[in-house]
């Protein structure tokens, strides 16, 4: 790792250690009861909600990841379409500001110190720094995210939302935009992600450089990529070795 002038970080997983599988039964669950009495049967907005997350993964860029959400969700909902959809996002974006969305934190183990002194340590240095999570979520819901994992939000440049992204993970066309957002040089980016499939092979091949961040050392020979490795308890001192 050379000439870094920006970091991404990931969030679920890297900055909030998470249980996903556990993290998205919770979600679904407690946004498809906030929404039915909106008029929204949980059967039908439990499929939207997936059907519309696989939209914004296989988003080919022409529309943003928001726009492709809802249109999908819409689908789904009988007597409701899109524009009638569209007038309910204001209630939903207040549903992960709220005692439902709060106990899905049940699924993360927070380790505030690390994530924050690791964040501190590229500010310190002088460095961009991007929160570089897949953007399948409103900024409501990673705001929400962020301050379990004890991180504050202002210290980043960007944060990577569905309404500010084109495409999402793991499709390269996702970090070949933030590196444009922000003005620097792929080669000249850092990758720190948990997913190696996700974060790393994706941002590697358009360029930019890449560390795993896991509480465990990997067996990565089967990848087609050199991959470094850190601990989330030791990103600290490795930035500041940048």
């Amino acid at each position: 790792m050379s000439d870094i002038k920006a970091i991404l970080f990931d969030l679920d997983g890297t900055l909030l250690p998470l249980d996903n599988d556990a993290f998205i039964s919770e979600y679904f669950a407690a946004i498809t009861a906030f929404s039915e009495p909106l008029g929204y049967p949980k059967r039908e907005a439990s499929a939207g909600l997936l059907q519309g997350t696989k939209a914004m993964v296989k988003n080919d860029g022409s529309r943003t990841c928001m726009e492709v959400f809802w249109q999908t969700f819409a689908g789904f909902i009988p007597g409701r379409s899109y524009e009638q959809v569209l007038k309910d996002v204001p209630l939903f974006d207040a549903f992960y500001r709220g005692e439902g969305f709060a106990k899905c934190k049940k699924a993360a183990s927070p380790n505030p110190e690390d994530a924050q002194r690791a964040v501190r340590a590229a500010t310190d240095k002088g460095l961009r720094i991007v929160l570089a999570t897949n953007p399948l979520f409103p900024r409501a819901a990673i705001s929400e995210r962020l301050k379990w994992a004890g991180v504050d939000e202002s210290l980043f440049e960007l944060i990577t939302t569905y309404d500010n992204c084109r495409f999402s993970k793991p499709n390269p066309g996702y970090y070949a935009d933030i590196a444009e957002k922000i003005g620097v040089e792929p080669r000249f980016c850092l990758m720190a992600g948990n997913d190696i499939e996700e974060d790393l092979i994706p941002a590697d091949s358009c360029g930019m450089q890449t560390l795993l961040i896991s509480s465990e050392l990997h067996d990565t020979e089967k990848y087609p990529i050199k991959i470094s490795q850190c601990r989330l308890s030791a990103l600290a001192d490795l930035i500041r070795t940048f």
